[in-house]
């Protein structure tokens, strides 16, 4: 009986060595606690769109995501249902600042006054959605945001309708994301308040972001 249990232990031993040498062989998983300069992510989105004076409906959407540094990144999206769309400038902005990245222009030095402009320009029409990132695991992280001029506009088919309900209205927004990380894919959940500049339409967004995240430093 002794014999056995002395076998059976170092069984159970030599069983836990395997273990941990695999575990070690394996390469560990990619980390999104920090995100790299450049970083950028493409989302596609399902909405639940609640303005106030009006109801409530679905709405699909794109969204654009361009790291500046581990924390903050300039956000812009498009969201767009029956009768309604939202958008913001950055939707112009990010664009510009990743194809410059992707053609070599992310370098200060030598730096035309033509290329200096445009840096310039792509930076005012991105800064208006702007997001903090906080890291809760290796994986996931809560981003806070605000957006400070988003064109948001409801077509409204109703003779009885007020004249301001086919204008574009120029509008501030605040939520909060939670992003979870899965190799390259990312999940995000949001919840966000809005209010239009001039008081006329107010509301409450949720929904859901799926998109592919494209690290800087591959």
């Amino acid at each position: 009986m002794k014999k056995l249990l002395i076998t059976a232990g170092m069984f159970l031993y030599s069983f836990s060595i395997f273990s941990q040498t695999k575990n070690e062989a394996e390469p560990s998983p990619l980390s999104y606690a920090n995100h790299s300069k450049g970083d950028v992510s493409i989302s596609l989105s399902g909405n639940r769109i609640m303005n106030d004076p009006f109801g409530s409906q679905f709405a699909g959407g794109v969204k654009i995501r361009m790291f500046l540094g581990k924390r903050v990144s300039f956000d812009s999206d498009l969201v767009f249902g029956k009768d309604y769309v939202h958008f913001g400038p950055g939707i112009i902005g990010l664009p510009l600042w990743i194809l410059g990245t992707e053609l070599g222009f992310s370098s200060d030095e030598n730096d035309s006054f033509g290329w200096f402009l445009f840096k310039l320009a792509a930076m005012a029409l991105s800064a208006e959605h702007i997001a903090f990132h906080f890291p809760l695991q290796s994986n996931t992280d809560i981003s806070p945001y605000i957006s400070v001029l988003r064109f948001k506009q409801l077509t409204v088919d109703d003779l009885n309708a007020a004249s301001e309900d086919g204008f574009a209205h120029a509008s501030f927004a605040a939520g909060l994301e939670l992003n979870q990380y899965f190799k390259r894919f990312v999940l995000s959940p949001y919840a966000e308040y809005n209010i239009s500049y001039d008081g006329y339409i107010r509301g409450f967004n949720f929904g859901i972001n799926f998109g592919y995240y494209i690290p800087m430093k591959k």
